[in-house]
Formats: structure tokens, sequence, C-alpha cells
């Protein structure tokens, strides 16, 4: 009898030696399907962040051509600010205290026109502090008032004479051509502000703080690329070693379960005759049944 559930067990054991192998492959090659797939993933989101890199760096490097050019245009505009304080400064030798009071010197042909022109130069002094920190269109305005100024004191001295201001014709018509070349820089700068003026409402303007912003959304794209290529590269290492693990493990189960039958093969390797130690009970072929036999006892 003991022998009759030896024989029935051990089919069982390799069933379910069976079983267990085929059910750790199949989980093996699930799990690799996952990491697959996953790999998959992390692959499609990689390319697009490296696609987005490349979108906002070619924004960012837009942003920089364009401010490059607005300051350019912006350079130029200071610079006619420059140029309109250098025409009244060399205007200045017709004043007293220019900078703080402004006297004209000259003779004027009224009390009112010398207030006005007066009033006019300490107005300048306004638009001078003023200029560098304005757009075209408004340098512009300063530079129309500038020209004013000029043309007043354009008539001033095209009234004066010897007799009147107490100065030499000569150099009367030194201050006339002074004043005179003033006012031919003034329209020139006043063309140059208009033209300027036109292409800033057409120009689009991009300011530092813009491009900072700019730079900082370049640098999280790069470091989202980053992050995925690390994850990436921890799936990858990964399945490799799962790949590893699971021949590992199919060899060591086939191993297993060779020995399992091997030693099932010997444990059950007869066909008949007596065991040794049973001297009763003798195995036949066929359904096990007991057979009369000689019992020492």
């Amino acid at each position: 009898m003991r022998n009759t559930q030896k024989g029935i067990a051990v089919p069982l054991i390799v069933i379910v030696i069976a079983v267990l192998v085929g059910g750790g492959v199949y989980m093996c090659f699930r799990l690799q399907d996952e990491k697959k797939t996953q790999e998959e993933k992390l692959q499609m989101k990689l390319s697009q962040a490296q696609t987005l890199v490349e979108e906002e760096t070619d924004k960012l490097n837009e942003f920089k051509k364009i401010f490059r050019a607005t300051y350019s245009q912006y350079a130029a505009v200071q610079a006619e600010c420059i140029k309109i304080a250098n025409i009244v400064r060399s205007l200045d030798i017709l004043f007293d205290k220019p900078s703080t009071n402004p006297k004209i010197r000259l003779y004027t042909e009224t009390p009112k026109i010398e207030a006005d022109i007066n009033g006019k130069r300490a107005e300048i002094n306004n638009i001078l502090k003023s200029c560098p920190n304005k757009t075209a269109s408004a340098i512009k305005k300063d530079a129309e008032a500038v020209k004013s100024f000029v043309d007043d004191l354009l008539a001033i001295i095209d009234a004066l004479t010897p007799e009147n201001s107490g100065f030499s014709q000569e150099q009367i018509d030194i201050y006339f051509t002074t004043i005179f070349e003033a006012a031919g820089e003034i329209d020139a700068i006043i063309e140059t502000l208009a033209n300027s003026s036109a292409n800033e409402n057409e120009q689009i303007t991009i300011t530092s703080e813009e491009i900072i912003m700019q730079e900082d959304v370049v640098t999280q794209a790069q470091e989202e690329v980053e992050t995925i290529q690390e994850e990436l590269e921890e799936v990858q290492s990964g399945s490799s070693s799962g790949d590893t693990s699971s021949e590992e493990s199919t060899s060591s189960s086939t191993s297993e379960e060779s020995s399992s039958e091997e030693s099932s093969s010997e444990d059950t390797d007869f066909t008949g005759g007596e065991i040794p130690d049973g001297g009763g009970i003798i195995i036949q072929d066929g359904p096990p049944e007991l057979i009369q036999g000689s019992n020492p006892f």
C-alpha cells in the first residue's frame, strides 16, 4: 500500500513543478512585456521633451535677435538725445546761468520776447534730463520744442543791429551763423526721429525680463529631458537584468524538474518481485491486491 501512494504522489509532484515553472515563465514574459511597454512610453515622452527643448531654444534665440535689433534701434535713438544736448549747449553762450536760471544776454525788442525765450530755455533743461528714457516719438516732440527755441533765437538775432545790441556786425553775423547751423542740425534730428517713430510702431519689442523668463523655460525643459533619460536608463537596466534572471530561473527550474523525474524513476523503477523487507507482500502488474503468502509470525 505504501508504494501505491508513492506511485501516485510522484506524478503529482511533477505536475506541481511543471505548473510552477510554467507560471514563473509566464510571469517573466509578462513583466518583460510591461517593461517594454513602459520603455516605449518613455521613449515617446523623451522625444516630445527633446522637441520642446528645441522649440523653446529657437524661441529664446529669436527673442535675443529681436532684443539686439531693438537695442540697436534704442541706442540710435538715444544718440539723438546727445546731439540735441550738444546743440543746446552750443547756444549757452547767449545766456547767463543757462542750466539754472537762464537770462538771455541779447537785446530783445519787447520784455515778452525776453520772457518767452528765457522760459523756453528753462523748459529745455527738463527735456534734456528726461530725454534718454524716452521713445523715438517722444524724443521727436522734444526735438521739435528745441527747434521752436532755436527759431526764436534766430528771430532775435535777425533783429539785432550794432546800434541796439552793442555788438559789431561781424559778431552779430557769427551768432546768426551759429544759430542757423543749429537749426539745420535739429531739422535733421527731427527727420531721423520721424523715421524711427514709424519703425517703432511696426517693430516687435522684447525686454530683458522676457529673455530671462524664456531662459528659465528652456532650463526647465532641459531638466525634464534629463529626468526622462534617467527613468529610461533605469527601465532598460532593469529589463536587461530581468532577462538574465529569467533565463537562470527557467534553467534552474528545468534542472530541478529533471532531477525530480530521475529520482521518481529510481523510486518506481520496478515491475514486480518482492520487497526485500516485506516478505509476505508480492507486487505484480495490474491493480494492487493482496495475495496469500507465508507469514513467519
